[in-house]
């Protein structure tokens, strides 16, 4: 975020101005608890459509009256660059993630499926165990009556 935004807006404010801040994107949450608010003005901001733009996308699209936001348009990648954004698909931003949790994302896979197969071979070593030691049990059941067998002759 090139701009810099209040870190502590009074929940009774019903405008703010955030036109020409050099803001690329609105923190997560940043409006939620202005439930007075009725205009915030964001024109002229150099916003970047990644993942980071999602909450304003989501907030944006939850206003009735969007026609104060119809100018609200994507700076940068160079492929989004001039497109509105409440107008973006999910897929559309999504495909200009490059954050750590989208790799975060990719390892967390890779390892659960290291994780099930190391589970799906434990598994395998378990039931061969079982099947020997079930073998042996019936062996160690069957001596001591051929033995008590030999005894009685």
């Amino acid at each position: 975020n090139g701009g810099t935004l209040p870190t502590h807006i009074a929940t009774t404010t019903t405008e703010i101005k955030l036109n020409n801040n050099a803001l690329s994107s609105i923190p997560n949450g940043f409006f939620d608890s202005l439930q007075n608010l009725r205009s915030v003005t964001l024109g002229d901001n150099p916003w970047t459509c990644d993942c980071n733009i999602l909450y304003l996308r989501s907030w944006l699209l939850k206003q009735e009256d969007r026609s104060q936001y119809k100018n609200i348009r994507c700076a940068s990648p160079v492929e989004l660059q001039g497109r509105l954004i409440v107008y973006l698909t999910e897929d559309e931003i999504g495909s200009n993630c490059k954050d750590w949790y989208c790799d975060m994302a990719l390892i967390c896979q890779i390892g659960l499926f290291a994780f099930i197969l190391i589970q799906a071979i434990l598994l395998i070593f378990v039931i061969i165990f079982l099947k020997r030691f079930e073998k042996f049990s019936m062996e160690a059941i069957r001596a001591p009556k051929e033995d008590h067998f030999r005894n009685a002759m």
